[in-house]
């Protein structure tokens, strides 16, 4: 059934549905990402296949994380020439988020660090929101778990107050109770968010892809 709801809708909108979301095998990804960009191309959509390439490298993030620093600095080559600042903030966030998955967490500071400048700039409120909650997960890898608690709260108040991302706000909820302790205000806010969800597939799909995204970056039992 998510298969099928995902061809009803338009190739970016089908891409940005699965970016982010667990459950998703390197072969799927890449058909969808091969059929997105034969409609872009088809179109004529020169902005289209530039905002794929984002796509590509955020995707990769989910099932090839080295893959998609290099994914990343393609696209950021492509963005630039277009001056795209927002979407050159989502470039550097798959780019930092990748390389947390890594390891590598100096250099997701400094990518995380660009995506927040280039967003701030784009005055892309829920775009920097949501580049901090893979800071948060940074500062967890790191041992912060104050400064983890802090940031993902502040998130999921920015978040409700842009009126976007009702799953997110749930996955930050979900991340704090993996974290522990489990936080009022972020479970209020989750309380909030839930009749406004609106989603692909059931209810099960959405918690199944939010447990397994959220195990690449909290190495702790639920």
């Amino acid at each position: 059934m998510y298969d099928e709801e995902l061809t009803r809708i338009s190739p970016r909108a089908r891409i940005l549905n699965v970016v982010g979301v667990g459950g998703i095998g390197k072969t799927r990804a890449e058909a969808l990402m091969a059929q997105a960009k034969d409609e872009y191309r088809t179109a004529e959509a020169v902005i289209g296949l530039a905002n794929i390439r984002t796509n590509q490298a955020e995707l990769l993030v989910v099932t090839d994380p080295e893959a998609a620093v290099q994914e990343a600095g393609v696209a950021l080559e492509v963005q630039r020439e277009l001056g795209a600042q927002h979407e050159i903030g989502k470039v550097y966030t798959a780019m930092g988020t990748a390389q947390i998955r890594l390891g590598q967490l100096d250099r997701a500071e400094l990518s995380l660090a660009n995506a927040n400048a280039a967003l701030d700039r784009a005055g892309y409120r829920s775009g920097r929101a949501r580049a901090d909650t893979f800071r948060a997960f940074l500062h967890l890898r790191r041992g912060d778990g104050q400064a983890t608690r802090e940031l993902l709260r502040h998130v999921a108040r920015e978040f409700e107050e842009c009126e976007v991302h009702p799953s997110l706000i749930l996955a930050i909820h979900r991340a704090s109770e993996r974290i522990g302790p489990a936080d009022p205000e972020i479970a209020a806010a989750a309380e909030r968010a839930r009749p406004s969800l609106r989603v692909l597939g059931t209810a099960e799909d959405l918690e199944r892809r939010t447990e397994e995204v959220l195990s690449m970056f909290i190495e702790v039992n639920s």
